[in-house]
């Protein structure tokens, strides 16, 4: 018996960028080393940190 995560769908908005990191916002639920994807499902970005209101991600 296999379980299947629901995928969590949410938008968020890059608010700084630099040397391959951004800051984005918007991603409420997003965990430590989860990749982040277009909406076409190519993997764009991995989590690296967060905060309260930002997700730092280095860009691939």
């Amino acid at each position: 018996m296999t379980s299947q995560t629901p995928k969590l769908q949410e938008i968020g908005c890059v608010v700084a960028f630099y040397s391959g990191v951004g800051k984005i916002r918007g991603l409420p639920f997003v965990q430590m080393h989860e990749t982040l994807q277009t909406e076409d499902g190519e993997t764009v970005a991995l989590v690296i940190g967060y905060d309260d209101a930002t997700v730092d991600a280095l860009f691939l």
